[in-house]
């Protein structure tokens, strides 16, 4: 299986466990160093379909490839693995740990895929800076805004070089300027890496930043520029 595609959904389907089938027969390849953008209507699924996509969740029909690895049948010692290694996550709500420091919070990816701490604090230290806040490195997490603190999210999601991000509306708690900020910064960072990142938002103000904008029904996803 090609390795260039970061993700590749093949017919993937989700039935709730009441019965109710969320979404069927999703294709999606996304290639490395593409941004697109999922929008749709709420309860449609976007976010169980980036949990589909992380191996957080399983699909009740398809299959799920990320990096040119099938998750179809690994063990969760293994998603956990694949995850840490390919996989970047950025959320609405931040997620920083509050007993860290910036440069802490932001290395500790690094750490768990196997950097030396030496080497993960340097790399912190360089996406700290690239996200502005080179100067704010041992600032605890209760000294900044949201804003900033979702700057240091992406920073921790980019540390250790994933080659697929996946972004849950992550403007969802910032005002219209700071959204505007963390979305240019984000798709800046994420282009200079080369990773592929998905964008799940209700904002079509940031999802028109994306290479692809797609809306994602109960029968499949459709290209808004289509």
């Amino acid at each position: 299986m090609p390795d260039h595609f970061p993700l590749i959904l093949n017919s993937i389907a989700k039935t709730l466990p009441n019965g109710r089938e969320l979404f069927a027969d999703i294709h999606l390849s996304l290639s490395a160093g593409e941004f697109i953008s999922i929008q749709g209507e709420s309860g449609i699924g976007k976010s169980t379909l980036l949990n589909l996509a992380a191996g957080l969740d399983v699909p009740s029909a398809g299959e799920v490839i990320v990096a040119g690895q099938s998750l179809d049948g690994l063990s969760e010692t293994a998603l956990t693995a694949l995850r840490g290694q390919k996989i970047g996550f950025v959320f609405q709500a931040f997620h920083v740990l509050p007993f860290l420091n910036l440069i802490q919070n932001v290395s500790l990816p690094a750490i768990l895929t196997g950097d030396t701490r030496d080497l993960a604090l340097e790399k912190a230290a360089d996406l700290l800076d690239k996200v502005g806040l080179g100067d704010r490195t041992h600032s605890l997490v209760s000294e900044l805004s949201g804003g900033e603190l979702q700057r240091v999210a992406i920073a921790r999601a980019l540390v250790h070089a994933p080659t697929l991000i996946l972004a849950d509306e992550p403007t969802g708690n910032l005002d219209p300027s700071t959204s505007a900020e963390v979305m240019d910064l984000l798709t800046r960072t994420v282009k200079s890496t080369g990773a592929a990142m998905i964008l799940v938002t209700h904002s079509a103000i940031d999802a028109a930043s994306a290479d692809r904008r797609l809306v994602m029904t109960a029968t499949g996803m459709r290209d808004l520029h289509d």
